[in-house]
């Protein structure tokens, strides 16, 4: 893991564990009122260390170095999970206030892994690390916001687009719709199939995580091949381990797990794919007329 502050990878390790407890402990209320088994109590501390594992990454990639960046990143994420959280409202008929404590416990939990990460000093607080800066979207590289490759919507909306024609594939007959209906009760025979309200519902919620997705990718200011490793993050950290409270709390199978997290890790780097390369492709643009300008000045300047 990179280093931030001249942090220690001993250093980093207890702060992950310092985080992942008071993480699971933010819990504490709900699994002595169900009175939870010390083997849930296990696995919901393992599935927390991997939030917070993933976290502190995320944390020390961005190069934070302030509590406003901290928690802003933090924020991003609780966004990233309650529209993960979302697809189950849609069409899989969760109550919403299941939805309400799920999510809040989800946030919940990973502000507190964030305030623990910087009392542990993963990230420095007024540090003296020039290469640090504060969590901000990727500062204009010819000086011009004008040219400044940020979030596309034209980008966003083809993601969004995308991850629903994967969805969809993803539930039919030609792939798992088959074993997703033998394993859930309430599905057709045939695999989804989903309301035009659902399917309006699931546009805007892939088109929430594709914003996201894109603001992540401009923060962390990464290439093509970096925003699909930035996808496989987002997705280990804060949406299978979503799938995994489902697999500990309330006994999904493993079987149905997989399916799901399946779709989730293809729909998160479809998403990092079209929004990274439409990133990319601008700031190279933007990176040839800069060029281009300048090139064109300097006969003046000499002439001059």
């Amino acid at each position: 893991m990179a280093r931030l502050n001249q942090t220690s990878l001993g250093t980093t390790v207890r702060s992950v564990i310092v985080a992942a407890t008071a993480a699971a402990v933010f819990g504490a209320p709900e699994w002595i009122r169900a009175s939870t088994q010390p083997g849930e109590i296990l696995a919901e501390f393992a599935r927390s260390l991997l939030i917070a594992y993933v976290l502190a990454h995320l944390v020390v990639r961005a190069r934070v170095r302030s509590w406003k960046g901290a928690f802003l990143l933090g924020a991003l994420l609780c966004v990233f999970q309650a529209a993960v959280l979302l697809g189950s409202l849609l069409h899989e008929n969760m109550p919403l206030s299941a939805y309400a404590v799920r999510g809040a416990y989800a946030a919940g939990s990973t502000l507190v892994a964030v305030a623990l990460l910087g009392f542990c000093k993963v990230f420095a607080p007024g540090g003296r690390d020039k290469d640090a800066h504060e969590l901000v979207p990727d500062p204009d590289p010819l000086g011009s916001a004008r040219t400044r490759p940020g979030v596309n919507s034209k980008a966003v909306l083809l993601a969004a687009v995308a991850a629903m024609v994967v969805g969809s594939i993803w539930y039919s007959p030609l792939l798992f719709g088959g074993a997703w209906a033998n394993l859930k009760s309430s599905a057709s025979v045939g695999g989804a199939k989903i309301p035009p309200v659902e399917v309006l519902g699931e546009l805007v919620r892939s088109g929430v995580m594709a914003y996201l997705l894109a603001r992540l990718i401009s923060i962390f200011r990464v290439a093509w091949k970096g925003s699909l490793l930035l996808g496989g993050a987002l997705w280990l950290g804060f949406h299978a381990t979503l799938l995994l409270f489902s697999v500990i709390h309330e006994h999904m199978p493993v079987p149905l797990f997989a399916i799901h997290a399946g779709h989730g890790l293809a729909n998160d780097l479809v998403i990092a794919a079209i929004v990274g390369a439409w990133r990319a492709k601008v700031h190279a643009a933007a990176s040839t007329n800069g060029a281009s300008t300048s090139a064109a000045a300097a006969p003046r300047a000499l002439e001059g």
